[in-house]
């Protein structure tokens, strides 16, 4: 009965959104700081360098990658990225459109930070890479090390299509075509939104990729996520279908209790009735009557 009332209401949600949606029914030690510089440097032909060597030539107007040594810098037309004093290399992508800057070496070891009003993002939360859509004016970049106590960073990697995931994941998503899709009691269709920081964590969301996606799931000794709450959790929900997340700090199984009903989506298996949702997941919750929902955390780790 509760799987027959789900599929109704994601046929008739789903209905305004088209056709994809339907058939879906359903990246410590840093003793020196790692800085690069975006730089004004004109409109030219871009070359690699190190003092007396040049190490690639690219074009504004082509695709363009390097790896980037202490010491090498690399200018695309107006702009110049420079490697300065961290022994770490790194990688550098120009697309014509964006810039992506990748420290080398193991995940978490260190964290990319651009300046605020950049125009640059996380590449889907990940610590290692940021992105920076048309960059302008001159940009330093710098790293911290995200674990002082070398503790291990998590992440996860999504298949490409349709996925059920929380606001977690979904707040810093940057790779998904199109925008996220969330339901709520008795609301006549899905709800359109895009990546946002003010998504709640408790809150479950569609989210399509084009091919297999890795995101951030978070850093610590145990690991913890950047978003969610201390545990056991417990939301109020309306009588009826919603989405939900795992709204748990800790990277373990949710053992949710309340509802009458909790759905998870599987790309490629479909949907399959669960009682705990891991770290990152979304799903679809229902309850006749509404009333508390608690999300407590289990002894083994997801």
């Amino acid at each position: 009965m509760a799987v027959g009332r789900l599929a109704e209401t994601t046929r008739r949600a789903a209905a305004p959104i088209g056709a994809e949606i339907r058939s879906a029914e359903m990246q410590l030690i840093a003793t020196s700081a790692l800085r690069f510089a975006l730089v004004a440097f004109g409109a030219m032909a871009g070359v690699v360098t190190r003092p007396g060597i040049v190490a690639q030539s690219c074009s504004p107007s082509a695709p363009c990658a390097a790896t980037l040594d202490p010491g090498q810098r690399l200018s695309i037309g107006a702009f110049t990225v420079a490697h300065d004093d961290s022994p770490n290399p790194f990688a550098v992508s120009f697309d014509g459109a964006q810039l992506r800057v990748t420290i080398g070496g193991p995940f978490g070891v260190r964290i990319v930070q651009a300046p605020p009003g950049a125009g640059c993002a996380r590449e889907n939360g990940l610590l290692d890479r940021i992105v920076c859509a048309s960059p302008v004016g001159t940009l330093t970049f710098g790293s911290i090390p995200p674990n002082p106590g070398g503790s291990p960073c998590l992440t996860k990697t999504l298949p490409g299509g349709w996925n059920l995931v929380d606001g977690g994941i979904a707040a810093e998503l940057t790779t998904n075509r199109g925008p996220l899709y969330t339901y709520r009691p008795g609301a006549p269709a899905y709800r359109a939104v895009r990546p946002d920081p003010s998504l709640s964590s408790a809150d479950g969301y569609w989210a399509l990729f084009d091919q297999a996606t890795e995101v951030f799931l978070g850093c610590g000794s145990p690991p913890a996520r950047p978003m969610g709450t201390g545990s056991p959790v417990t939301i109020t929900v309306s009588p009826g279908w919603t989405m939900v997340g795992n709204p748990l700090s800790e990277l373990k199984r949710a053992l949710v209790g309340g509802p009458d009903a909790l759905f998870v989506y599987l790309p490629g298996t479909g949907y399959q009735q669960t009682d705990a949702l891991v770290a990152g997941q979304g799903a679809f919750l229902y309850s006749a009557s509404g009333g508390d929902v608690t999300f407590a955390p289990q002894s083994a780790p997801q």
